[in-house]
């Protein structure tokens, strides 16, 4: 008998401190917080209460854009194009995203197929060029090193559909 009355009471007890979480948790939740002067320096006075920040206006007139620097640095892309590579299974690919061309080197794996490889890295890379960059693709494979390279407009049409397979294919120059 004895151990089912300390049976119900440690229940009991278990049930409030459950109940109490509770509520500690669903105030933290909430966001609300238990007022407490803060200490002062001196042990005696509450600290002085300071009034809460007035929320800023917007400025009344739209903010310009920086103006573009003169260094181009291309970090983002040469990141952007490397990941998208590594995604498609090229891996250790070499990305050079420079003012005024794009250069990616990188070995040939096994089972691709060194036209098609090339034009893939091409047309993606013509997604972050501007129109004026030249775009060369270097292919690393057991025979030796080609060479693929093209005006990304002419990629990009290419791309968009007004530019012809042969077109592009005449556009492509292609060494080694």
């Amino acid at each position: 008998m004895l151990l089912l009355k300390r049976s119900i009471l440690l229940h009991k007890m278990k049930t409030n401190s459950a109940a109490i979480l509770l509520v500690v948790l669903v105030i933290f939740l909430s966001g609300c917080t238990i007022p407490t002067p803060p200490p002062s320096d001196s042990g005696t006075e509450p600290a002085p209460q300071t009034a809460p920040l007035a929320p800023i206006a917007p400025p009344a007139k739209p903010v310009a854009a920086p103006a573009p620097q003169e260094e181009y640095s291309g970090v983002n892309e040469n990141a952007a194009i490397y990941e998208s590579l590594a995604e498609a299974g090229l891996e250790n690919a070499l990305v050079d995203f420079q003012k005024e061309k794009i250069l990616v080197s990188l070995e040939l794996p096994e089972g691709y197929g060194e036209k098609s490889t090339a034009y893939f890295v091409l047309g993606l890379t013509s997604a972050l060029a501007r129109p004026e960059q030249q775009i060369t693709v270097e292919l690393i494979t057991a025979e030796g090193n080609a060479s693929y390279s093209v005006l990304a407009s002419k990629a990009q049409a290419y791309a968009n559909g007004t530019l012809t397979e042969q077109q592009f294919e005449s556009a492509v120059k292609k060494t080694g």
